[in-house]
């Protein structure tokens, strides 16, 4: 029984279950020959030659760049015998081997990890590895941390897909094994991306049923990017009833993300609210109980920063006027750092503008910095001399640092600066060595 011509895959993988050896070991002759072959093909014809008489396949694939299919193929129908030959006669051929056994039999190798060499073992992983449609994933997972072979993320996934329970908790038994890989933070944003892929019906209830803690959080702000995409006008609202500051501001600045581009004046409306029912939007503290006291720090959040950074090149002053350096100094230098970094000049301008005392104040030293740092220093004092408060808080540290880097020029200018007799003594003895 022959075949002519070039079938289709499932036209000739339905032949090959019916052909004879010699009629297998004559369609390769056949098509061996032929260019751009396809390794579907290839890998169809010698599971199918090797089944019926391997060392045929072998023998016919014998030196050429073809013959790795055979041994490979060979660790599909008879692992034990396979392995024997290899190690035996063709020890260069043993990783060919060692990747058909994980492949086409996981319980096995993991049965008889021991009897495979060293120097295979890591194909016999990859194999072992490579679909991510495998029956029992959890036990590889298991198996791999037993073997110090670390963290798959592919066998997770599959994981997750057949199990989310089984996955979260194998997550809480095993954090150790996810360290080379960004840590446990790393399987938790897997666990919730694939389960939002395959199920995202099920995301929901998993949400709902766990407990308080990072994870919960991670699925929660997954779900809400979902609600976002769906319905913005619903993921405003809960956003803004969203109780936790934290959580709130990074739902805002995830919605205004997502319409920056599309539509700006909505996402400007959306940073509007966010500022103004959580005035230190930029920034998340935590506060630490302690016997005896507490401790208190400080982070950015990162999503609401990014929108701000978008939103600073479209209307950097509207920006701005939504910070209140009364009730959110930290925010608001934060805000007009971002600013000024990306354009001085016109930050300056809008500072010059400011009547209420405090708020230039406040931006007017964001200036000033920037200024030093460029080594701007005449400019600097300039600012500096603008209010008394900024006399008094700046003046001293900036000539101080103008002459370590240029005595010269901040002894001139100290010449005949319009100074008080008091102001010039300070400014003096920081000058002293």
């Amino acid at each position: 029984m022959a075949i002519e011509g070039e079938p289709s895959f499932q036209r000739l993988a339905a032949w090959m279950m019916q052909a004879s050896e010699p009629e297998i070991a004559a369609y390769w002759q056949f098509y061996r020959q032929k260019k751009n072959r396809s390794n579907d093909i290839n890998d169809l014809i010698f599971i199918n030659w090797t089944r019926l008489d391997p060392k045929a396949a072998i023998a016919a694939s014998n030196g050429t760049p073809d013959e790795h299919y055979a041994w490979w193929a060979w660790a599909c129908h008879d692992p034990k015998h396979a392995l024997a030959t290899v190690i035996s006669t063709r020890p260069e051929r043993l990783n060919n081997v060692t990747w058909g056994l994980g492949e086409f039999h996981a319980d096995w190798v993991m049965a008889h990890f021991k009897e495979i060499p060293e120097e295979g073992r890591g194909n016999a992983i990859q194999g072992m590895t490579k679909w991510d449609d495998s029956p029992d994933p959890k036990r590889i997972l298991d198996f791999l941390k037993e073997q110090g072979r670390g963290f798959n993320a592919r066998m997770f996934k599959s994981l997750v897909r057949k199990d989310p329970w089984a996955a979260y908790e194998w997550l809480k038994e095993n954090e150790g094994a996810l360290a080379s890989q960004g840590g446990p933070e790393q399987g938790a944003r897997l666990l919730a991306e694939t389960m939002k892929e395959s199920s995202p019906e099920m995301l929901e209830q998993f949400a709902s049923r766990l407990p308080a803690g990072e994870m919960k959080r991670k699925v929660e702000a997954m779900l809400f990017e979902s609600l976002v995409a769906a319905d913005p006008d619903q993921a405003l609202a809960e956003a803004s009833a969203t109780k936790s500051s934290a959580v709130a501001v990074n739902r805002f600045a995830t919605l205004g993300l997502a319409l920056v581009d599309k539509d700006p004046d909505r996402a400007m409306e959306v940073a509007r609210q966010l500022f103004e029912a959580h005035p230190e939007g930029l920034v998340t503290r935590t506060v630490i109980s302690q016997p005896g006291g507490y401790s208190a720090d400080s982070s950015q959040d990162e999503t609401a920063s990014k929108l701000v950074d978008r939103l600073l090149t479209i209307d950097p002053a509207a920006i701005m006027e939504m910070q209140s350096v009364s009730t959110a100094e930290e925010s608001f230098e934060r805000v007009a750092s971002k600013w000024a970094t990306q354009d001085l000049t016109a930050y300056a301008e809008w500072v010059d503008k400011q009547t209420e005392a405090k708020t230039r104040n406040a931006a007017a030293a964001v200036v000033i910095d920037r200024l030093r740092s460029e080594a701007h220093f005449e400019e600097a004092v300039e600012w500096a001399m603008s209010s008394g408060e900024l006399r008094q808080g700046q003046l001293p540290y900036l000539v101080s640092s103008w002459s370590r880097n240029d005595p010269a020029g901040a002894g001139e200018w100290l010449k005949s600066a319009p100074l008080t007799e008091k102001e010039r003594t300070q400014i003096q003895s920081n000058l002293q060595p």
